[in-house]
């Protein structure tokens, strides 16, 4: 399944954002409506936004569900083949780049650690050359929910089994009892072209495929 933000990256631009139906100038002076959609989006949503244009709250919330997939998320999995984001990383991320227009600059076009990256998203908080303080507090929200530990619980029946390396011929490493939860450290596609899940349970820790789990 392809990769998708939830409802926490959704929630949090729209927070940060807030919604404005009638069109304004932004603190660096760019025409914006809705909850945050500019000229730059016009291929997507076919409005020039300018003095005096209003739209729906609807309408606003129909442009932001629609710019998000096609121009904001692939902006970020473009780097997803060498971080393997998690849920949390990506929702945060794309909030960031839906703000600042990618992560290129925030992963240094990809030779950032996970870790670097974590401690450098506050460092985005000024506009023109002026700290904000809405945009301190949107870094602070993006970075912990870019921190926050990941958990799926098992769902098969006979439980999910943890294995040494992603590939369902690997040593067997531990059996986690249907309806425990795992904690995710990373996920990639295994030898058999599924997704598998870096998961730890107590002292085990190993690979288990994606497909045994469900959010929780």
């Amino acid at each position: 399944m392809a990769k998708s933000v939830t409802s926490n990256c959704l929630n949090m631009i729209k927070k940060f954002e807030g919604c404005k139906t009638k069109a304004y100038q932004d603190s660096v002076g760019v025409w914006t409506i809705g909850y945050g959609t500019t000229n730059a989006d016009k291929d997507l949503t076919g409005l020039t936004v300018k003095a005096g244009v209003t739209i729906t709250k609807a309408q606003a919330l129909e442009f932001l569900e629609k710019t998000i997939p096609k121009k904001y998320l692939p902006r970020v999995l473009k780097y997803d083949d060498k971080y393997h984001f998690n849920q949390n990383q990506l929702d945060a991320l794309v909030s960031f780049a839906y703000n600042i227009g990618s992560i290129d600059g925030l992963t240094a076009k990809g030779t950032r650690s996970i870790k670097e990256i974590k401690a450098k998203i506050p460092a985005y908080c000024n506009a023109d050359g002026v700290k904000l303080t809405g945009l301190v507090r949107r870094r602070k929200a993006e970075q912990k929910l870019f921190a926050k530990k990941l958990y799926r619980k098992i769902k098969r029946e006979k439980g999910g089994t943890i294995r040494e390396e992603a590939s369902k011929t690997s040593n067997k490493v531990a059996t986690i009892k249907s309806g425990k939860k795992v904690r995710v450290l990373r996920e990639k596609k295994g030898s058999d072209g599924k997704m598998w899940l870096k998961v730890k349970k107590g002292n085990y820790k190993g690979w288990m495929k994606k497909a045994v789990t469900k959010a929780c």
